[in-house]
């Protein structure tokens, strides 16, 4: 019954939009009912692990990748040492980020216009 709820709400329902979380666009739901990906948008990839991050790029098909966050704000919660060594606490959005590869919106709509917050989009 849960197949076929997922099926008609991807290819019957008119959505043409799907939100996930980067575990789930992994999942069997997502990879066996979406054949025709365009865009993946990952949001706050900021505090994303990089293998978290791996997960939507790799299983979506997708044509264009897009990641959303600010590298400036909360990084993954890594509590492992060992994890902590091999640069897991850095976000694949934060590599990117001090390469260069980004591109820093001019306006923001999620806050009062007194905040500061900055918002940056990978590419």
């Amino acid at each position: 019954m849960i197949a076929e709820a997922t099926a008609w709400a991807i290819h019957k329902s008119g959505a043409e939009i799907i939100l996930c979380t980067c575990a789930v666009a992994g999942g069997r739901r997502i990879t066996l009912n979406c054949d025709n990906i365009q865009q993946c948008i990952v949001d706050e990839s900021g505090m994303s692990m990089e293998p978290e991050t791996l997960v939507p790029i790799a299983c979506s098909g997708a044509d264009q990748i897009v990641l959303i966050g600010d590298h400036k704000q909360l990084q993954p919660v890594i509590k492992d040492n060992t994890a902590k060594t091999l640069g897991l606490e850095k976000s694949m959005f934060e590599r990117l980020a001090e390469k260069g590869k980004y591109l820093m919106l001019e306006i923001q709509y999620r806050m009062v216009s007194y905040c500061s917050q900055q918002t940056y989009v990978v590419f």
